[in-house]
């Protein structure tokens, strides 16, 4: 071989040996990554920030400034910001550091991505302004402005182009509160509440979007898995295991033998969250890896049919990228051991993607495509009853943003699914090891196709070797109660009554709200609307129909719906929830959780949006065009009492106005004594006289809250 024909082939080998090279780290994804928890017994520090270093995404070929972060307790900022985790009964307190640097307000907006504050997403407490010590509870009226926004020497105001106008031009649009640069929260869940997962995020109107859809988001855990479910045999007592048909071979009772049996099982189920989190980019130049946050949410930024690879998707002209991110990584691999078990904690904490969720086969072959069921344990913060014996299995699973779910990953329903078994504890099966991907489908909504990508590489090792005997099956899943006592708090400062509109219906009444965008683009109208009471016939709304006029978009100096809620007699509330648009709209209460009893697939059903029952409760649900959801809401709580919002969830339309202020009046709370009060309906003279004599010998801080009725 001549030294020429040397060179090439050395040249040829050395080519070979790159792309071998390449190619091997191309195909290696980052481990997956759980958030850290931290406690809620000790007070959680929170910074709101934009590092000013450029962030490294795990997984994604390029760096990303911009970004809007959390950091806890001390941590970076983070895309992955640590899980608060608490107990019914305990009380989460934290303090809220704006350091965001000054960001101009948006043309005809008046509120600044600088302007934050915070929203505990899912927790039935008090929404309550500051109370004697200074502190506020879940009260997402509050602004809070970055320490960047003060010149500490002149004391004067620096963000904006009108500096000098800036505040009073924030206080006009939200007239509540207004702090600068930190402020500290106090919620106190009451010892009943449910189990579940919840999620953090700010809250400030026609921002909430920019923010969320930067990073700034974060999970509540409310327990754990095993809080509400068992792997084999139930914990609870005697008592309870009877009222909710829990088998007597299903308890653990005083055995030993159950007892050690049931804790090797949980020690082997491991416990993943998931936060979904997309982030669209603008790249600094055509050849650059170096990007920035895009402020301007596109929809269709990758097309009318949007492809992805590895958990990116690019815009037709490459100057823009597209990230679904889980836990900060893209495409993260995470690793299912022979004979564990898992629980996935999902949440779409990001700001109007929605996903449609399947964990699809890839390898070995003869299996590929395979769409694997998950058993369902719970969602929205709630756990969903169910025995060993009737599990809720599914394989699809739409999640529009602030939806949660926690689904049960079970090697051995694995094994019986690719096998074509019978689902029965206690079969034998082995397998060979598989791989899969967990993966949205890109579900269209009406006005959007959403982008399919792959999300979580999943391995999931064979199984080898089996012992019949350890196959717990299926998990067992109850609506727990705590045992926990409540935290001895005073109850915070409520707004002054209300005194406006149908102020109570019958139990055999509804209100109907709707929510509504139309118009041509960059001339959309969003808005809500509220109309009623109307009689339900048959338990059906005898009308959906709303009138034009109606539709209001948000004011946050507004009220739009007063109820005066008898709350030690469990009073309660039929809505009809009409969306009026072509596109699915996502409903989301505070403070509150709701069952869905009916539902109405409207002109085309586009999400799996069928009404999931009484005793199914959750705290956002999707609406299909031109449908509606009939909803009960419990008013049984005083944490209800005070003033929140209503409002579709998909931020983009919640920024631009799909959002209604609602106040909630605990009348149980109101003195009685005489005999105009015991004849009262909450309507008549006698209460609204008891209630003015009241709020004339309230505190301050009561008095002076003011209520406008609806333009």
């Amino acid at each position: 071989m001549n030294k020429k024909s040397r060179r090439v082939e050395s040249a040829a080998f050395l080519v070979a040996a790159l792309i071998a090279c390449s190619t091997q780290a191309w195909a290696v994804r980052p481990e997956f990554q759980s958030p850290r928890i931290v406690g809620g017994d000790s007070p959680i520090s929170v910074l709101a920030t934009s590092p000013k270093q450029p962030q490294k995404i795990e997984g994604f070929a390029g760096t990303v400034s911009g970004l809007l972060l959390y950091g806890i307790n001390g941590d970076a900022p983070s895309l992955r910001p640590a899980t608060w985790r608490t107990e019914p009964g305990k009380t989460l307190q934290f303090t809220l550091q704006n350091d965001l640097p000054c960001i101009p307000a948006e043309a005809g907006k008046s509120m600044r991505p600088d302007q934050t504050n915070m929203h505990v997403h899912g927790l039935m407490v008090y929404a309550n302004d500051r109370d004697r010590d200074g502190r506020y509870g879940d009260y997402s009226m509050m602004v809070l402005e970055s320490s960047n926004a003060i010149d500490p020497l002149r004391k004067r105001y620096r963000c904006g182009s009108r500096a000098s106008h800036a505040v009073t031009k924030a206080k006009r649009a939200y007239p509540h509160a207004h702090e600068f640069g930190s402020a500290s929260f106090k919620v106190t869940l009451p010892a009943d509440h449910p189990y579940g997962l919840s999620w953090y995020h700010p809250h400030v109107h026609e921002v909430t979007g920019y923010q969320v859809g930067g990073g700034m988001s974060g999970l509540i855990e409310i327990g754990d898995a095993w809080s509400y479910a068992y792997a084999k045999y139930s914990t609870m007592d005697d008592r309870l295991a009877k009222e909710l048909d829990v088998p007597e071979a299903e308890r653990m009772g005083v055995s030993k033998k159950r007892l050690d049996e049931e804790q090797a099982l949980r020690a082997g189920t491991r416990q993943k969250q998931f936060l979904l989190k997309d982030l669209q980019l603008q790249r600094a130049s055509a050849r650059s890896n170096q990007y920035r946050y895009n402020r301007a949410f596109v929809p269709d930024l990758c097309g009318p049919k949007p492809k992805t690879q590895d958990g990116v998707c690019h815009s037709k002209n490459g100057r823009a990228a597209w990230l679904f991110t889980v836990n900060g990584q893209v495409l993260p691999s995470l690793q299912v051991d022979s004979g564990e078990r898992h629980v996935w904690r999902i949440a779409n904490v990001g700001a109007t993607l929605s996903y449609r969720l399947q964990l699809r086969v890839t390898a070995p072959q003869a299996s590929a495509g395979t769409i694997l069921p998950l058993q369902v344990l719970g969602g929205d913060g709630v756990a969903f009853h169910q025995s060993k014996s009737s599990a809720n299995l599914q394989s699809d699973f739409v999640l529009l943003p602030s939806a949660r779910i926690d689904l049960a990953v079970d090697p051995m329903q694995i094994c019986r699914k690719l096998k074509r078994f019978p689902e029965q504890a206690g079969l034998v099966c082995t397998m060979e090891d598989v791989q899969a991907v967990l993966e949205t489908t890109g579900p269209n909504l009406g006005a959007d196709q959403w982008p399919a990508a792959q999300l979580v590489q999943i391995n999931i090792q064979g199984i080898k070797s089996y012992r019949p005997e350890l196959d717990p099956g299926a998990m067992g899943v109850f609506l727990a109660k705590s045992s926990a006592l409540q935290a001895m708090t005073e109850r915070p400062p409520v707004p002054a009554a209300c005194n406006q509109g149908v102020k109570t219906i019958a139990a055999d009444q509804y209100r109907l709200i709707g929510v509504l965008n139309d118009g041509a683009p960059g001339k959309e109208r969003f808005a809500m609307a509220t109309q009623g009471p109307y009689r339900l016939m048959n338990n059906k709304p005898s009308t959906t129909k709303l009138a034009k006029k109606k539709y209001l978009a948000f004011d946050p100096g507004r009220l739009d719906l007063c109820i005066w809620a008898d709350i030690n007699n469990k009073y309660f509330e039929h809505w009809v929830i009409k969306n009026d648009s072509t596109e699915v709209h996502n409903f989301h209460l505070h403070q509150a959780k709701f069952e869905v009893l009916d539902h109405d697939d409207g002109r085309k059903a586009l999400v799996a949006s069928r009404a999931s029952g009484a005793g199914v409760l959750h705290d956002n649900y999707p609406i299909n065009p031109g449908g509606w959801i009939m909803l009960k809401i419990a008013f049984d709580r005083p944490e209800q009492a005070g003033r929140y919002m209503y409002h579709c969830h998909i931020l983009e339309h919640e920024d631009k106005g799909m959002m209604s202020m609602m106040q909630v009046v605990d009348v149980s709370a109101v003195p009685r004594g005489n005999a105009a009060l015991k004849a009262s309906t909450g309507q008549s003279g006698g209460r609204d006289q008891n209630m003015a004599a009241y709020m004339a010998s309230a505190p301050p801080w009561m008095r002076d809250a003011v209520c406008r009725t609806p333009r």
